[in-house]
């Protein structure tokens, strides 16, 4: 029997059999829930009303014709760059971010960018992270199907904005650059990411990158040409690959000094980080989980209007903090919740172990379990940066650049990065903040007059980064216990 569902505030419906999940409607209908535990019904982050009562979606199931309020869904975030788009050779750059998928309308003859559109990754429905997203793939009959629709839908989705807002034509669309870590392309191009699961930890992608046909990942363009980038190992897929090309490339425009040492980092869900010291290239993966980014925190919301972004102390000791677009909060994101840590540690509220001693009042009213997911995630960077720079024999001070990547990387603060313990001591004048430097390089793809040509160039650049296994360290569960421990402050408030 099927049952009609209306979705407030959208005034979205959708028609499901009876039993069907209100999380699975509400995904048919292409709202994104956040559901930082996969599903299990621990975060309590999906609640909604079903016919006035508050319920967790991933819980509870439709039995009759209902009505569905959600209070926080997927947005678009779009941007349009220039008044005109009349060319008929047009390409989307897309970098598959754990977190947010984040788009570029190019024109490819002059290199231009024409509009920029992002939203929250449909999979996170899923699982806040990779490893939960690949769990629900192992432990679900249909859940390989499952995230590959999601992220193939998203992708024509946001393309499909693109067509509609612009007035274009999907035919003009002639290229497509998908780039993302291992598992997202994996899905992305319709295969299992099982075996990223267990040791080896083996991709199922052809390492060395593909160009495919649009339709035959299942996107609706009859003229595109689809570039997948390589992969350098099983956790270091096209989104670092791409971030190590474009700080190569930075460094290659200064012809004139000596090659640099330097450190890429990529923040987020995943933190991932190349290095570069006597012409050699290394790079590494850590399981930092959605934290850094609110995702699974009680006070956690995403970057939007009403969002804490910024936290500071007062001269009386207080806390103070801004909102995004100065509008009443609705939860702390990612870049406050990291000045928050760095707040209370400074204030002597937080404890370098981790324990809070004096929970700070609303709406920055962390709790200690949201601590502790805190501190794991800052110690898995920290413990992936010192692997890789005693891999190539350096130190902090060594180095003559850090580059942040991603563009909630460029919404942290400096100070802030190295009073967490994200990055271990340094000088602030180290730090340059790139942006979305996967989406780049996926850009640049687009620009150059043969595909098949980048291809191979990317290739050879993937082939040339030595991969670190930071889990194959003898240590590595001591490296990682001791890097949880928050750096001690200078000076208590």
């Amino acid at each position: 029997m099927k049952i009609h569902v209306k979705i407030l505030p959208t005034h979205k419906t959708v028609n499901v059999p009876a039993g069907t999940l209100v999380a699975d409607a509400l995904r048919l209908a292409g709202i994104v829930l956040d559901m930082p535990c996969g599903g299990q019904g621990t975060c309590g982050k999906c609640r909604v009303k079903l016919n006035g009562a508050c319920v967790l979606a991933c819980q509870t199931k439709l039995l009759s014709d209902s009505v569905v309020e959600v209070s926080c869904q997927s947005q678009s975030d779009f941007a349009l760059q220039t008044k005109a788009c009349s060319s008929d050779c047009l390409g989307v750059a897309v970098d598959i971010g754990t977190t947010t998928v984040e788009t570029r309308l190019i024109e490819i003859e002059s290199g231009a960018v024409m509009a920029t559109l992002s939203e929250l990754n449909a999979q996170a429905a899923f699982g806040a992270d990779v490893i939960s997203r690949i769990h629900y793939e192992m432990t679900r009959k249909a859940g390989r199907e499952e995230l590959t629709a999601a992220v193939v839908g998203q992708v024509q989705s946001l393309i499909d904005q693109y067509c509609g807002r612009l007035s274009i034509r999907p035919e003009r669309i002639k290229r497509v650059c998908v780039t993302g870590n291992t598992a997202m392309l994996t899905w992305f191009t319709g295969r299992s990411a099982r075996s990223l699961g267990s040791v080896p930890f083996a991709p199922s992608i052809p390492l060395t990158g593909q160009i495919l046909p649009a339709a035959s990942v299942g996107l609706n363009l009859p003229n595109a040409q689809v570039v997948v980038p390589p992969v350098i190992a099983g956790f270091l897929g096209g989104d670092i690959l791409g971030v190590v090309d474009r700080c190569v490339h930075l460094e290659d425009c200064n012809t004139t000094r000596p090659p640099r040492k330097w450190l890429a980092l990529d923040v987020g869900t995943n933190g991932e980080m190349g290095i570069f010291h006597n012409g050699a290239l290394a790079a590494a993966s850590t399981a930092a989980g959605p934290a850094l980014e609110g995702a699974g925190i009680s006070i956690g919301t995403k970057a939007g209007a009403g969002a804490v972004n910024s936290v500071r102390v007062n001269d009386d000791g207080e806390l103070a903090w801004t909102t995004l677009n100065g509008s009443a909060p609705t939860g702390v994101c990612g870049s406050g919740l990291i000045d928050l840590i760095a707040c209370l540690l400074k204030t002597g509220r937080l404890l370098p172990k981790g324990k809070l001693r004096i929970p700070p009042a609303a709406p920055l009213n962390i709790t200690q379990k949201d601590v502790r997911q805190v501190q794991l995630a800052c110690g898995a960077i920290r413990t992936g940066v010192l692997a890789l720079l005693e891999c190539v024999g350096l130190t902090m001070a060594d180095l003559d650049a850090v580059y942040i990547a991603g563009n909630f990387g460029c919404h942290l603060s400096v100070t802030s990065l190295f009073d967490v313990g994200i990055l271990p001591p340094g000088r602030p004048d180290q730090v340059r903040f790139l942006g979305n430097l996967a989406l780049d390089a996926a850009a640049d793809v687009l620009r150059r007059p043969d595909l098949e040509d980048a291809l191979l160039d990317l290739n050879r650049l993937a082939r040339s980064v030595k991969p670190i296994n930071l889990a194959e360290l003898p240590d590595f569960a001591d490296r990682f216990s001791k890097s949880m421990t928050f750096p001690a402050p200078e000076i208590s408030i």
